[in-house]
């Protein structure tokens, strides 16, 4: 029997990824489980690797792929702020000179920064526009981590 070697951030993300794209497939935990063993073997596996330690894979990988989409998604604003910022920048003296055209330039690039950076007041939400028992559901599973805005949500819904 070979020697167990340490974890490494490699063999972790290699292993998360194939655990990812079994998942994908629609396999079972343990049915993940077996396949990693098979393909990796069990000395490029921590020791116990089953079921749910493909669990804790799976939740762990989903994790680093949404912190991975936040951190491209604070990246694409920070280039997107750069550019309006250049935008208006080389709008502004016109504007403050009277040029009504580069005025209503500058405010559509304020108002695009506003935007992004949601510092305008927002939209009213309709709730009678659509309030099935499947949108009820969604919205209310969306809440799950805010018992106060559930609670909230279910008795303006009903009502109360």
């Amino acid at each position: 029997m070979g020697a167990q070697k340490p974890e490494n951030k490699i063999d972790t993300k290699r292993r998360r990824k194939l655990v990812l794209e079994l998942r994908k497939e629609g396999l079972l935990y343990r049915e993940i489980a077996g396949r990693i063993k098979e393909q990796l073997g069990p000395d490029e596996l921590p020791k116990g690797y089953d079921a749910s330690y493909v669990g804790q894979d799976l939740r762990r990988a989903l994790k680093q792929v949404e912190s991975d989409l936040e951190t491209e998604a604070k990246d694409m604003l920070r280039m997107e702020l750069r550019r309006l910022n250049e935008l208006q920048r080389a709008m502004w003296h016109k504007a403050m000179n009277g040029d009504e055209s580069a005025v209503d330039r500058v405010l559509k690039v304020m108002e695009r920064r506003a935007n992004y950076l949601g510092l305008d007041e927002p939209e009213e939400l309709d709730l009678t526009a659509s309030t099935d028992t499947e949108t009820v559901e969604t919205l209310l599973d969306a809440l799950q981590e805010y018992p106060e805005a559930r609670q909230a949500v279910a008795d303006a819904l009903s009502g109360d």
